[in-house]
């Protein structure tokens, strides 16, 4: 029985994370990839060989983060935060999102001469709602497949 209940969990878990990796690959994708491709463009500093050519590899790539964040909220939301709402997710995955963001950023910010400053807050901003769309899925799905 504890067998049949850990296996339930973790398709629960895998259904959850894939829902979110898919919403935050799609919001990447809209976000980074359309809506704000210009504007980070001219506000980043660019450096030969920076940017990548887009291959399936690639793709298959951006996949596999947006996956590993989507498991890291999952596990979060359903082993030790009871999270199984929307909004619930919504709001945590933005915390989460914001603070991940702001770390790495301003790492980044810190290490290499690669944002401005401008493009440092829009990358926070958009990353951080990336992260609560990711969050808001991730815990609807939990919420809807009962154990």
């Amino acid at each position: 029985m504890v067998l049949i209940k850990k296996l339930y969990t973790m398709k629960r878990t895998l259904l959850a994370s894939l829902a979110g990796a898919i919403t935050g690959f799609m919001y990447g994708w809209v976000v980074y990839g359309m809506l704000l491709m210009g504007y980070m463009q001219s506000n980043m500093i660019d450096y030969p060989g920076l940017m990548k050519e887009e291959t399936t590899a690639q793709i298959l790539g951006y996949l596999v983060s947006n996956f590993a964040s989507a498991l890291l909220l999952t596990i979060v939301f359903s082993r030790w935060a009871n999270i199984n709402t929307p909004i619930a997710g919504l709001k945590t995955g933005a915390l989460f999102g914001f603070l991940i963001c702001l770390g790495i950023d301003v790492m980044f910010m810190t290490g290499m001469n690669l944002y401005t400053t401008q493009s440092l807050i829009v990358d926070i901003i958009a990353g951080t709602g990336m992260w609560a769309a990711t969050g808001a899925v991730c815990a609807l799905v939990l919420g809807k497949v009962k154990d």
